[in-house]
């Protein structure tokens, strides 16, 4: 499996030669069985972090990981500042095996590389020729599956949204809301824009 890591261009032929030195590229602490272990931090799709991937500047790795011997972390849950004093709970136990990782559980997934990545298990990505990417990036695909979820939830999931998001907009005055006489229906309207919608009260 293909996880990603981004470099400056003009890091390009030290890496190519050395590789990727845990004690140089790790960004990332975790603690296994409490002791404390540097990991580099890679990404589940190079759109996962899109200001690189568009700043050409920088250079996408693809990088061969087992995923028995890799892990993945909820990268939302991470914070130095605890770590620099030995305690981050939610990151640590969002940590699992990649080859357990469900796509879209995580909102900013990041695999976790504890050793030094060898110049043989990496290549550059070349961003137009490339093996296609399946899905826009983690958190879209995140965002999708939580909207899927509260689907299975709830009857009229949307319509609980569009309400609850255009009662939203009316409560900063961009939108005047009128009910329908039966209270069925909140009617919404933006004069300036001349939009108006219709939304079931649920």
């Amino acid at each position: 499996m293909d996880v990603f890591f981004y470099i400056d261009k003009k890091d390009r032929e030290r890496v190519l030669e050395c590789g990727l030195r845990l004690a140089e590229w790790a960004e990332r602490k975790i603690f296994l069985s409490g002791i404390q272990q540097p990991c580099i931090r890679a990404l589940l799709n190079p759109l996962d972090d899109k200001d690189r991937f568009e700043d050409d500047n920088y250079l996408p790795m693809k990088i061969r990981v087992n995923p028995k011997a890799t892990l993945v972390a909820e990268g939302i849950f991470y914070d130095d500042a605890l770590f620099e004093h030995g305690i981050n709970d939610l990151y640590n136990n969002s940590i699992i095996p990649l080859e357990q990782y469900v796509f879209g559980t995580y909102r900013k997934p990041e695999c976790l590389l504890s050793g030094t990545v060898g110049n043989r298990f990496f290549n550059v990505m070349d961003k137009l020729i490339d093996v296609p990417v399946l899905y826009a990036s983690s958190e879209e695909l995140y965002v999708e599956m939580q909207i899927e979820h509260g689907k299975e939830l709830y009857d009229n999931f949307e319509e609980r949204l569009l309400y609850r998001y255009y009662s939203y907009l009316a409560s900063k005055e961009l939108y005047k809301e009128y009910i329908t006489v039966d209270g069925e229906y909140a009617i919404f309207e933006n004069e300036g824009s001349k939009h108006i919608v219709t939304v079931k009260k649920v």
